[in-house]
């Protein structure tokens, strides 16, 4: 199988298929066609000319941490007042609701929820989870 784009597009829109033994074969079929171009999922998804992909935070927006600043960009969100709290976890509970969120994000949720409910969670926190959100919508 040669990477034909639309045929791409075609499999990845599989890997949400009801039935999973329908999204595997879809998985499968793409993998093979990858590794029988020579190609790696880096040179399938990047631009040919990117020679140093971008990190997570600098697709997600995130603006990077300056700790020379004299500020805390990931300190405690102690900004968070009741109401910033409060909405934070809403969201959160709005993304633990989703119900095809993997098994990983939704362990790193419940990890984010007990945070939240102690007093450790951080303005990083904040922005992953509305980063997410956004993702998921």
């Amino acid at each position: 199988m040669s990477l034909d784009r639309s045929e791409i597009l075609a499999l990845l829109d599989k890997l949400g298929a009801a039935s999973d033994a329908e999204a595997l074969a879809a998985a499968r079929t793409l993998s093979q066609a990858i590794t029988d171009a020579s190609l790696s999922w880096d040179d399938l998804l990047l631009p040919p000319d990117m020679d140093d992909p971008p990190s997570f935070e600098e697709v997600a927006g995130y603006p990077e941490d300056d700790d020379d600043d004299g500020g805390e960009p990931d300190g405690v969100a102690d900004e968070g007042e009741l109401g910033d709290l409060a909405a934070d976890h809403a969201r959160l509970k709005r993304i633990l609701d989703i119900p095809t969120l993997s098994a990983e994000t939704r362990e790193d949720l419940i990890e984010l929820e007990d945070a939240l409910r102690q007093g450790d969670f951080t303005q990083a926190d904040r922005r992953y989870l509305m980063a997410l959100e956004d993702r998921l919508r």
